[in-house]
């Protein structure tokens, strides 16, 4: 079964999902050892992780994506990642959506921020973008 539909079954289910943070091969491969059905690598959470530094937006699109590559091939359960804002106005978000999902994610999560990313109101409704 594709990872896509094995997501889209597994978040159809009545009741919550608990799906962990993966930054990485091996805690993606820890969370499908433990018998969690997804992952979510989150972009702050993955640059944190590859530049030892905090999450001030200074991971590339670039960087994410090669990391969503290289998580989504080290497990058989679907992959979901958080892109932050697609690092770009519409056409940027657009191709890094795109790359993500050429990458082998399972879903997008896609925020728009309306304020700056920092401080109270940095949590904006976020916009899922799903392959097929």
């Amino acid at each position: 079964m594709k990872k896509t539909t094995a997501l889209r079954r597994l978040l159809e289910n009545p009741g919550a999902v608990i799906i962990p943070p993966a930054y990485d091969c091996l805690s993606a491969r820890v969370a499908e050892a433990a018998g969690f059905k997804a992952v979510l690598m989150a972009a702050g959470l993955t640059g944190d992780a590859q530049l030892g530094m905090p999450n001030l937006g200074l991971a590339t699109a670039s960087e994410i994506i090669n990391c969503a590559k290289y998580i989504a091939h080290s497990v058989n359960i679907p992959l979901i990642v958080g892109v932050e804002d697609g690092w770009g106005g519409a056409l940027a978000s657009y191709r890094t959506v795109q790359e993500v999902i050429r990458a082998g994610c399972g879903r997008v999560v896609h925020k728009r921020p309306e304020t700056p990313q920092t401080g109270e109101g940095a949590s904006q409704p976020r916009r899922c973008a799903s392959p097929g």
